[in-house]
């Protein structure tokens, strides 16, 4: 019999020991894992499970707000990530696991828990199926539009989307309206949830207990109006606008804190009124955000700013200040004190105006009003009511 030639050999041993590299990881965090499951779940009925974002990463988001809500319920969530190694409590019914213990659950933990996948993170098909078939409920999260300015590489995410009739979800939520009618109308409104994102009116309610920023100070000290924002760096962000509006707008001081998502900063030009103070802690915010005169979230034009529901809209309202929009966020419309803006020149009209309302006490109450009608407890009540009811 003839062999195969030489590199094909050695490209069969190197899979052969990444997979049992793959498996013994999966083993070794399954066996870890396993007792901390089992002990959690002996007294309960359902769990959550999901694989997501680190949980003490810079960005404090939706998937972090959705497992303090269920914990609140008493439901235990099983939270994953590949950055952590070590089975643990991260909060009160809030636990850590690793992402490889889950897909080897065995079938009696399996039918106890509702495994959510994030639209914008890869999770394989194969891995969703083999949970379903094991007894897991998929919850579907759509949270955003599949874009490359969001994820370069998103395969893995296209394919899984494409294919959920496969996996037959138990349930889908969506984040904005644009997404919650595409999913109506591809699965029908029974199996979908609209569930746009909300705030944590106790971490933004009291801002006036918290001290000036050492980073805040000089900026203060300048005496002119601050423009606000805080979120990713990021490459849907309009910086034409923004880098127009800084030369335009010398009046103002802008403040910029976040993250730099895909080197999207390099687009930032320098100005002396143009301060970028990188990423901050979540409870943090309110310190910084205090300082605001009024808030911005420009958003470029297109699908991604259509399909966005900005947490930082209701955060913004709940510390009663003013923001100025792009015109394709659609979530954003219809509050008073959140001005549209249908072009650039409107955009910093709209910032004057903006600064101007942050001073009407009648203005502050109703953007604070605004935000209690969206709060995170009252977006997933439904979501949390069709878990606990079956």
């Amino acid at each position: 019999m003839k062999r195969k030639p030489l590199y094909k050999r050695v490209f069969r041993v190197v899979r052969d020991i990444v997979t049992l590299r793959k498996l013994r990881k999966a083993i070794l965090a399954y066996t870890r894992d396993l007792p901390l499951i089992k002990e959690t779940l002996k007294d309960k009925n359902c769990a959550i499970a999901m694989i997501t974002i680190p949980w003490n990463s810079d960005l404090y988001q939706r998937p972090q707000h959705l497992s303090c809500q269920f914990a609140k319920k008493g439901i235990p969530v099983f939270y994953s990530n590949s950055s952590k190694k070590i089975a643990a409590k991260i909060q009160e019914n809030i636990y850590s696991i690793a992402p490889d213990s889950l897909p080897y659950l065995p079938s009696s933990l399996a039918q106890k828990i509702y495994f959510i996948v994030t639209s914008t993170l890869p999770l394989r098909i194969e891995t969703a199926m083999k949970m379903r078939e094991k007894g897991c409920k998929i919850i579907y999260e759509y949270i955003d539009d599949f874009d490359e300015k969001i994820l370069r590489d998103n395969k893995i995410q296209v394919d899984l989307f494409n294919n959920l009739e496969k996996i037959d979800p138990f349930l889908i939520t969506t984040s904005a309206k644009r997404l919650y009618e595409q999913m109506v109308e591809r699965f029908g409104e029974e199996k979908v949830l609209f569930c746009p994102n909300g705030v944590d009116l106790d971490n933004f309610k009291d801002i006036h207990k918290h001290p000036i920023p050492t980073e805040m100070q000089p900026i203060k000290e300048k005496g002119k109006p601050i423009v606000g924002y805080y979120g990713a760096m990021a490459p849907w962000l309009d910086w034409e606008l923004i880098n127009t509006m800084h030369e335009k707008c010398p009046e103002y001081e802008f403040v910029y804190i976040g993250m730099d998502y895909q080197r999207a900063l390099n687009n930032l030009h320098p100005k002396e009124n143009v301060h970028f103070l990188g990423p901050k802690k979540y409870t943090e915010l309110p310190a910084y955000a205090k300082h605001f005169d009024c808030c911005i979230i420009p958003f470029i034009e297109g699908d991604i700013a259509k399909s966005t529901s900005p947490l930082k809209l209701y955060e913004f309202m709940a510390m009663q200040k003013p923001v100025v929009c792009t015109k394709d966020l659609q979530e954003c419309y219809g509050y008073e004190g959140v001005l549209i803006s249908e072009n650039h020149e409107k955009f910093m009209k709209n910032i004057k105006e903006a600064i101007e309302l942050g001073k009407n006490k009648q203005c502050q109450d109703k953007l604070f009003k605004q935000a209690c009608s969206h709060t995170w407890e009252k977006s997933f009540e439904k979501l949390i009511t069709k878990v606990t009811e079956k």
